[in-house]
């Protein structure tokens, strides 16, 4: 249904004096016969492979090469086409056969652009700037070109011209690396020990016509020419480093002073296809619902916010049974009946919402039984929003600093419905199971979406969700108001139809809208306990480090809204920092570093640690077709 995501890169910050902090070095080819050589043979037993590299080409001088493994008429080759800015990805195997693939139209000169190509038994792959271009199913890797050399900027045919340009962070991996894990680490700086990694040559330095591989194999490369480094602008802050090698943190922001980000996150989501894995913009309004039912959620590794979701309300009456038929070119192709004893609980849509939000990487969830015991005394008020006292204590007790609600809210109109077996039914608006029909070719469902603080139940975010699959003649809407939700997973043998696809994208988009919301905010907590300078928190491990600065504010007069009761927030005084001396699993203890005021239980903690930057694509571009 949903793919996994993939474990984050964690890697570690070391501080290295700097002359700019936005500036890097790198090594610049003459265009005139300068080129690097790596030792022969280090990577002729390689079956399957993955190289990258940061690319600024100058000019594009006829069959150019990136690198050129091999020899004449069998080597494994990264060059542009002719004098044109089309990039090439070929294997000459060693019986002389070419194949290939091939980037157009996607890279420009005295511009940095990150290639990307994959070899080896699951075919072959070129990536630009981390998209998907092309492939081909030949399953040849590097040790198709079995003792030859192993050239950079040279091509390996006498009559090829030299490469003109730059060139930066040179890697070789012994494996076909993933579009998501090639994203994951683009934009980083690695340390040379990562799994995989067997070829890892920054091109930072020059030490003595050397420039040195900082994986494990050491495999030191020779410089021959003009080959000269040079200061440029940073590619990327995560690619910065210092004299000695090490990874200098560069600052995100354009303000003076602000705090270093400590973690490194991919791009938000990507919507996955049988071939391509295509990363969402910002706005992914005007994306076709099914762009959104299989997404995979980026490498993240920052802090966690802690949140709950509300849960559905059960409905109170069921039909006595509904077949369900879906229709594929006007022939019944399944059938499925529901009745009360098999109907999809209501409960099944909030599983599926749970899933995807742990996907995301980005939360800790309250443990369902911690949110059943409390809400046994609380009410819950249909609008989604909870009277002060409910609020204060779920918050307080369960630690949780938001509440996300789901409420499906429409469905198709001009249903019909019958009781009984064996006829086209609905499940009855009463039943909160909304209406399925095969008078539209289509399915659709509309959710609302709400983040609530739950401190104060404040309405933070609202979001009103369409999500419309048209594919087929079933359609599918939930029950109007009341928390109703639609229950899906009896639906199993139909979520590759327009019914579960509509479900699965509504929730997949409405989560991506949380995150954005939730995710521009920096980690927050309470206060738990204080003694003299020494103070608990509510965070742990997961969101706090040692070492982490956070500022205190101390609660002021809370604001009630005379119209509604419900509190609006309080006049919150900020009485000086505090700095995390131990992170455990659920909480912190930390020490005042300067204190205006008295530190005491319940005041509010902020890090001054900024949340990693969400990144989002450019643009939306469509997959070609054939990659979907």
């Amino acid at each position: 249904m949903l793919n996994k995501i993939f474990t984050g890169l964690v890697f570690v910050l070391l501080c290295a004096t700097h002359t700019d902090a936005q500036e890097m070095q790198t090594i610049r080819f003459d265009g005139r016969g300068a080129y690097v050589q790596l030792p022969s043979g280090i990577f002729d037993q390689e079956e399957n492979a993955t190289i990258e590299a940061y690319v600024k080409w100058e000019r594009f001088n006829e069959w150019s090469r990136v690198f050129d493994f091999g020899r004449e008429g069998n080597a494994i080759v990264v060059q542009n086409n002719k004098k044109s800015s089309q990039i090439n990805f070929r294997i000459w195997d060693n019986k002389g056969k070419q194949h290939g693939v091939s980037a157009k139209n996607a890279v420009l000169a005295n511009t940095w652009h990150h290639i990307a190509v994959v070899c080896g038994t699951g075919g072959m792959k070129i990536y630009v700037d981390g998209t998907f271009y092309d492939d081909d199913d030949y399953r040849g890797g590097l040790n198709q070109a079995y003792g030859g050399n192993y050239y950079l900027g040279k091509s390996n045919w006498p009559k090829d011209k030299p490469f003109a340009g730059l060139m930066s962070e040179f890697r070789v991996w012994n494996y076909q690396r993933s579009q998501s894990e090639i994203r994951r680490t683009m934009k980083t700086a690695l340390t040379g020990t990562e799994d995989g990694l067997i070829g890892y040559w920054p091109m930072h330095e020059i030490n003595a016509g050397m420039i040195p591989d900082l994986s494990r194999g050491s495999n030191h490369a020779k410089i021959h020419g003009n080959i000269t480094l040079e200061n440029i602008k940073a590619i990327s802050p995560g690619l910065i480093r210092g004299a000695s090698g090490q990874v200098v943190a560069a600052q995100m922001g354009t303000g003076g002073g602000s705090a270093l980000p400590r973690s490194h996150s991919d791009y938000l989501a990507y919507t996955v296809g049988e071939k391509a894995e295509i990363p969402l913009p910002e706005n992914i309004d005007g994306i076709e619902a099914k762009y959104l039912v299989n997404l995979m959620w980026g490498a993240y590794t920052g802090p966690q916010s802690r949140v709950m979701v509300l849960p559905i309300e059960d409905v109170k009456t069921e039909p006595e049974s509904v077949v369900l038929k879906h229709k594929s070119g006007g022939k019944v192709k399944d059938e499925l009946e529901i009745t009360a004893k098999s109907r999809a609980s209501v409960t099944e849509i909030e599983s599926i919402v749970i899933d995807v939000i742990n996907q995301t990487g980005r939360f800790r969830l309250v443990e369902r039984q911690m949110l059943d015991d409390v809400f046994k005394e609380q009410d819950l008020g249909e609008s989604g929003r909870m009277a002060r006292p409910s609020a204060a204590k779920i918050g307080n007790v369960l630690g949780a600093q938001y509440m996300m609600k789901v409420v499906v809210t429409d469905y198709e109109e001009g249903v019909s419905t019958k009781k009984g077996g064996g006829v086209v039914g609905v499940l009855s608006q009463a039943a909160g199971l909304g209406a399925v029909s095969t008078t539209k070719s289509e399915g659709r469902v509309g959710m609302n979406f709400r983040l609530i603080d739950a401190k104060t139940s404040e309405l933070l975010f609202t979001k009103q969700i369409e999500s419309k699959i048209t594919e087929s003649n079933l359609t599918f809407g939930g029950g109007i108001g009341g928390g109703g939700a639609v229950g899906i997973g009896v639906f199993s043998k139909y979520l590759k139809t327009p019914i579960g696809q509509a479900v699965i994208a509504g929730i997949n988009k409405g989560v991506y809208e949380l995150v954005k919301q939730i995710g521009s905010l920096p980690a927050s907590g309470r206060v738990i306990k204080a003694e003299g300078d020494k103070v608990w928190l509510n965070m742990g491990k997961d969101v706090v480090s040692p070492g982490d600065v956070l500022k205190v504010k101390s609660k002021g007069e809370e604001l009630i809204d005379p119209d509604t009761g419900i509190s609006l927030g309080s006049d919150d005084t900020e009485i000086g920092t505090i700095r995390v001396s131990q992170a455990q699993e659920k909480f912190s203890i930390a020490y005042a570093v300067s204190t205006t005021g008295l530190v005491k239980r319940g005041d509010k903690v902020i890090s001054t640690i900024l949340p990693p930057r969400i990144e989002f694509a450019d643009r939306w571009e469509k997959p070609r077709r054939g990659k979907f």
